[in-house]
């Protein structure tokens, strides 16, 4: 090989290896300071997605919807990501409200009308749905965004039962479930993993298109390292990371 097609060859490299650098130095934001993100507790897997990027430094709060939109309003927050409806803010991905009960739990499948009469309490015992054993009922806490879609969707007016437990955080959820035998909850589905067991919802499964809970997570900003973080998740890097556990706008 001669010595002027070495040359070229190491010219070419070193062009291409300078333009992928250059390339990523663009693509990473330049804030000195870290981007303060208030999200739900239902929505913390979707800032986690963007964290493991590598590409943002984020101070993350995390809280019942009602909480961070509070902090949000007080200027705490760059970004706010939430699941209650704003008319300023716009929708970024849509999760599915789980609901989840302990994996020896016998019943596979239940509508909204029996979802309904158990955490209204009228339904006390598994064994009226084809289980067995007691009802324990795990609901989130008052201005929580997963609490408000259940109660819209789910409950319609019925009031909860006085016996529900009250869970401040999805995760408290998931571990109260996962280790009673009767317990039932809801939780985002992109937080449930192998420790809880998800029934179908009218017959359908969390994965399929047409499952009636919906869950979609609301994005507000109010500086510009806010606006810069919205752009990147809505953009098409953003969507690539998210689309494999959120159904995209």
């Amino acid at each position: 090989m001669s010595l002027l097609s070495t040359a070229w060859r190491w010219a070419f490299w070193a062009f291409s290896f300078l333009s992928l650098a250059a390339a990523c130095f663009q693509q990473r934001p330049q804030f000195p300071e870290p981007v303060k993100v208030g999200v739900c507790t239902s929505f913390r897997p979707l800032v986690d997605e963007v964290v493991r990027t590598g590409l943002w430094n984020l101070e993350i709060t995390e809280g019942p919807s009602r909480f961070v939109l509070k902090g949000f309003e007080a200027g705490e927050f760059d970004l706010a990501i939430i699941a209650l409806p704003l008319p300023e803010a716009t929708i970024i991905a849509t999760d599915t409200l789980a609901i989840v009960v302990h994996p020896s739990n016998r019943v596979n499948s239940l509508t909204l009308e029996e979802l309904k009469r158990l955490y209204a309490g009228y339904i006390w015992d598994w064994s009226l749905l084809g289980g067995r054993g007691e009802v324990v009922i795990v609901s989130r806490e008052e201005g929580s965004g997963a609490r408000a879609l259940f109660e819209e969707a789910v409950m319609k007016g019925e009031r909860l039962s006085p016996a529900a437990l009250i869970a401040p955080s999805s995760q408290s959820v998931l571990d109260y479930v996962s280790f009673r035998e009767g317990a039932i909850g809801y939780v985002s589905g992109a937080m449930v993993g192998k420790e809880v067991k998800t029934v179908l919802v009218e017959g359908k499964a969390i994965s399929s298109p047409d499952y009636p809970l919906k869950l979609p997570a609301y994005a507000i900003w109010q500086t510009e390292a806010g606006r810069k973080l919205l752009e990147f998740i809505k953009g098409p890097a953003g969507r690539k990371i998210l689309s494999h556990r959120y159904l995209l706008p």
